[in-house]
């Protein structure tokens, strides 16, 4: 007889109104936090591609992955972030593109 419990997996929808990684959560995916570290302007090129913006417009930021997402937050945040951790915030909106596309949703 089996006494063992079956299994249960949780599934995080991809809808949620939070980011899936923190602003630090660099070690996340090292390929984004290498990307983004040694070739910041080929970064921002190949993250607003991915996120259906031309290549060569890298305009995209916070604020469009946050309305896009619906993920809570304010404009005075995603401007700190934006000025001072500019390298962590894309790379953030680049783990957050890249979770969406998957199906993977908030964690935090």
């Amino acid at each position: 007889m089996n006494n063992q419990q079956p299994q249960t997996t949780t599934l995080i929808t991809a809808q949620s109104d939070q980011w899936s990684t923190g602003i630090l959560g660099c070690c996340d995916d090292m390929d984004i936090c290498c990307f983004g570290c040694w070739c910041f302007p080929c970064f921002t090129c190949d993250t607003a591609s991915r996120f259906g913006e031309c290549f060569c417009l890298p305009l995209l930021d916070m604020f469009a992955v946050r309305y896009r997402y619906k993920i809570q937050g304010d404009m005075t945040g995603d401007c700190m972030y934006a000025t001072f951790c500019t390298v962590c915030s894309w790379c953030q909106v680049a783990r957050e593109i890249k979770r969406r596309k998957e199906g993977k949703g908030a964690v935090h």
